[in-house]
């Protein structure tokens, strides 16, 4: 497991409790054994410098549903913030691959995190990164009996992620295009070149 473990090292792993409009209520981040817990009135300008702070030496933001719901309120309050500009591993996007079958893994129900805690942002960080420990060991024999989808995976997925696939492989995922243009030159039917003039 030394590709996890390799990334988990280098993930702000992130979970945000927020109101219907969008209010942020509680946040937790851990980042290198570094653990972070806002709750209640903190300062809008508290909240940037500790996700900074903790992001320094991130190369991925890791989290559940955080395409869809953590990263956009934070992009819209806060657009500056350096975890904006991070790839991000969204193990809500994942869990359907890893497990087709059952793609509501046994931390997940209805989208959300399994919690012992009651709203704990901090452990919901933390489970993310379990379930995602799950995810790449899944990926991983994929890798060795079918690469090919799991490229295709890495293509799918919003562009964001794709740099997670790339640390899976030993070589940079070929991007679609150059993939169809190749399959396209080998199968389609090649117009006659004109045998004379008039």
């Amino acid at each position: 497991m030394a590709t996890v473990d390799k990334i988990l090292k280098r993930s702000l792993l992130l979970d945000l409790e927020t109101a219907p409009d969008g209010t942020i209520l509680k946040v937790g981040a851990v980042c290198a054994e570094q653990e972070r817990f806002l709750k209640g009135r903190f300062s809008k300008s508290e909240l940037p410098k500790m996700l900074d702070e903790l992001s320094h030496t991130a190369d991925f933001v890791l989290g559940h549903n955080l395409l869809r719901h953590d990263l956009p309120i934070l992009k819209e309050q806060f657009p500056d913030l350096r975890l904006n500009r991070l790839p991000v591993i969204d193990t809500l996007f994942l869990s359907p691959l890893a497990f087709p079958e059952n793609p509501y893994h046994h931390l997940v129900k209805d989208y959300k995190l399994m919690s012992t805690g009651l709203n704990d942002p901090v452990l919901d960080a933390r489970n993310a990164a379990t379930l995602f420990c799950d995810q790449v060991a899944v990926f991983e024999k994929l890798k060795s009996a079918n690469l090919p989808l799991l490229r295709f995976y890495g293509w799918a997925l919003p562009e964001s992620m794709e740099v997670f696939f790339q640390r899976l492989e030993t070589e940079p995922l070929p991007s679609l295009v150059a993939r169809y243009s190749a399959q396209y030159r080998a199968t389609a039917c090649r117009r006659p070149r004109p045998t004379g003039t008039g």
